[in-house]
């Protein structure tokens, strides 16, 4: 299971990862002077857009400091959920055991809290395309976690 944490939203509020217990969720490491991190945020909002409520939920985590965060975030107008933490966001990242080399980097947590798998560097519209209906198979039963692991291997 992926490790609980704690990290703050872009209000400065607490917000605990087992709030979103329950959906799919897409955890996307980045930072605001990460370029490929931010050429990725747009595809990531179409893709939120396109799972609407109850789809996969992407959640955006800012390895940064509070203030850039929130300045970056006006302009972009994000969609979906952003935590913010410099030390704290590496330690969560740091946590799931997934060997990274930079950002931006993606993780891939099931519904019930497991990690699935991770995506190294820029992610684009097929692999998120990819990503769902994957997920889509497993909720369908059609494939087991492990064969979902194996699947999402391959991005």
């Amino acid at each position: 299971e992926y490790p609980e944490f704690t990290l703050k939203d872009l209000d400065g509020d607490d917000r605990q990862f087992s709030e979103w217990v329950g959906r799919h969720r897409l955890l996307n490491f980045w930072a605001t002077w990460c370029a490929p991190c931010r050429r990725e945020i747009p595809v990531l909002k179409a893709f939120q857009e396109d799972q609407g409520d109850d789809g996969v939920l992407v959640m955006g985590i800012a390895v940064d400091f509070m203030e850039d965060v929130q300045v970056y975030a006006e302009a972009a107008e994000f969609n979906y959920p952003i935590l913010v933490g410099e030390q704290d966001a590496m330690a969560v990242a740091e946590s799931s055991g997934v060997e990274f080399i930079g950002l931006p980097f993606t993780m891939i947590v099931d519904r019930d809290g497991e990690l699935l798998n991770a995506h190294m560097g820029e992610i684009h519209a097929d692999e998120l395309e990819h990503i769902a209906e994957v997920l889509g198979r497993l909720d369908a039963g059609s494939i087991d976690k492990d064969a979902a692991r194996v699947e999402l291997k391959t991005l």
